[in-house]
């Protein structure tokens, strides 16, 4: 299982940094998790073909986790990609559904939208991917998932953004975490990642960007702490 992080930012994308996407390579095929970078730009840069983009899981409808969407909407036809796109929520189809036709993109016909549902909802020959409630957008009352994607015996959870408390934090056995700390301090998320299990964390989405220095700063003898930036590749 290889992970490459095509967007490590925040709300707001940065120099080096754009806002959040995440690669799963298995095989021949890609799957991407969050969509804020802009995500076909991305993917030329690093030498992939948007083509073997085999499905797209969405967390929650905010921007800078889905702004790269409309680019992969717009090029789907001129790159022949051929994946579902996994959403939180049927008003997120509707909306990238209308504005495609208000841009006059020509969608792939063998694009298509799905609604993320709790628990196992999406398998296919290389991996498996379950979605896990979270309340980052609780106070408006619409959902939001972290995702755990399996292949074989390997796994990686991938949360989105959480809620301020950490009450949301996901309690699974996955070969490595990859969270935020944009919302809630580096220490209390530390607390969080030993108190689960976790022995690898890969933090992305920090807010500020001073967090980086109590990130490095702080220690923990129960888990590995990686903070990925653009372009950065890892192997489970």
């Amino acid at each position: 299982m290889k992970i490459r992080f095509l967007g490590t930012s925040f709300g707001a994308p940065q120099k080096e940094r754009c806002q959040q996407s995440i690669l799963l390579e298995c095989g021949d095929d890609i799957y991407i998790f969050d969509a804020g970078a802009p995500v076909i730009d991305r993917l030329l840069a690093y030498g992939y073909n948007p083509n073997r983009i085999k499905a797209i899981f969405i967390s929650h409808l905010h921007g800078d986790h889905m702004n790269g969407l409309h680019d992969i909407l717009n090029l789907s036809e001129y790159f022949k990609i051929k994946s579902p796109i996994y959403l939180p929520e049927q008003r997120g189809i509707d909306f990238f559904t209308d504005s495609a036709l208000l841009l006059h993109a020509k969608i792939s016909p063998l694009l298509s939208f799905s609604l993320i549902s709790e628990g196992e909802f999406y398998q296919d020959e290389n991996i498996s991917v379950s979605a896990i409630p979270t309340a980052h957008m609780e106070k408006s009352e619409r959902p939001s998932f972290a995702f755990w994607a399996k292949e074989g015996k390997k796994s990686v959870c991938i949360t989105g953004d959480l809620h301020p408390t950490l009450k949301d934090f996901p309690k699974i056995a996955a070969d490595l975490l990859i969270t935020e700390c944009a919302h809630f301090s580096p220490k209390a998320l530390f607390e969080c990642i030993a108190d689960t299990g976790y022995k690898k964390a890969a933090v992305i989405h920090v807010m500020p960007p001073e967090k980086y220095d109590t990130l490095r700063a702080e220690k923990s003898p129960s888990f590995d702490l990686v903070l990925p930036r653009d372009g950065d590749e890892y192997i489970i």
